[in-house]
Parts: C-alpha cells; sequence; structure tokens
C-alpha cells in the first residue's frame, strides 16, 4: 500500500492520519513527506520507503510495533528516516529500524530489537537482545539534517537495563 502526499508542492508534503493499523505481513511504502500520526500501530508489518531518495518524517504521538521492519530494504539508508515520538513508545518483538528516533518521553524497547542510526530519549527501558549500530556517515549523509559541524559521537545519558 503506497501512501503519500498529494501533490509535490513543499506545502503540501504533509500527511495526518489518526489511526494507523498494520498487521498480518502488511507492506506500507511511504513517498517523500512528512507525517503526523495520532496513533501508530504494527504488528508483523514492513514500513519501507519508496526509493532511495525518498526522505521521510514519522511525527507519532503513540507508538506500538511488534515483529515490525521500518526502512530496513537496502534502497534507502538510515539517514531518509527520522522518527519524532512524543508521548507512548513501545518496541517489542523481532524488531529492526534504519532511521533515526528522538522521543520526548520513555521509550520500551524489549525482546529482540536492532537500530541501525541512532536513538535520543529522554528515559529508555531496555529489556533482552538489543542492538543499536551507530554510523557517523549516516548522520553526515542524511537528507533530514543540515550539518556544519561534525555529528555527535555516541553518548549514553541514563538507560535502564
Amino acid at each position: 500500500l503506497p501512501l503519500g502526499p498529494k501533490s509535490n508542492s513543499p506545502l503540501s508534503k504533509t500527511v495526518v492520519i489518526n489511526h494507523l493499523m498494520l498487521s498480518d505481513k502488511a507492506t506500507l511504502i511511504l513517498q517523500d513527506g512528512i507525517y503526523f500520526i495520532e496513533n501508530l500501530t504494527a504488528q508483523n508489518s514492513e514500513i519501507e520507503l519508496e526509493n532511495e531518495s525518498t526522505t521521510v518524517t514519522l511525527l507519532i504521538k503513540n507508538l506500538v510495533v511488534e515483529d515490525t521492519d521500518i526502512n530496513t530494504q537496502k534502497k534507502s539508508s538510515a539517514g531518509n528516516l527520522g522518527m519524532v515520538l512524543y508521548n507512548s513508545a513501545r518496541i517489542e518483538g523481532k524488531t529492526k529500524i534504519d532511521g533515526f528516533i528522538y522521543a520526548l518521553d520513555t521509550i520500551y524497547i524489549l525482546d529482540d530489537f536492532t537500530l541501525n542510526g541512532a536513538i535520543n530519549a529522554a528515559n529508555f527501558i531496555l529489556e533482552d537482545d538489543i542492538k543499536i549500530d551507530y554510523n557517523e556517515d549516516d548522520i553526515v549523509n542524511s537528507k533530514l539534517f543540515d550539518f556544519d559541524v561534525a555529528p555527535p559521537k555516541l553518548i549514553l545519558s541514563l538507560i535502564h537495563i
């Protein structure tokens, strides 16, 4: 299922969704744009970017993800996806995300999780097998950010394990 803004105008590159539920091996393909999502629930699904030049920002109030891959196809890099989580976020099961995550609240990461990119959260709750691969090149080459300075090194502050 492809999803994206209705026109190519910079002012209309925004999509607003109240509830988005994916399950049973569903695949959602995102086009360039900014997506405001009130509630995103994904179980045993995939969320992909349309192609290697697609840049997507997900602004999500409530997130529950289980056994789901997000932006893991080889067409795109972690630097093409930014996720801003405003409220509750729970990631569990065998889930893999290639992108940058910024959580304003606590993010619960349980079970077998892999992140290729970077994460910044007010608070982490981590359990079981968690793997985070931080690659400076993804930030330097990202279309989401415009840096005139070197990217930050991996810094961990408060993490509950």
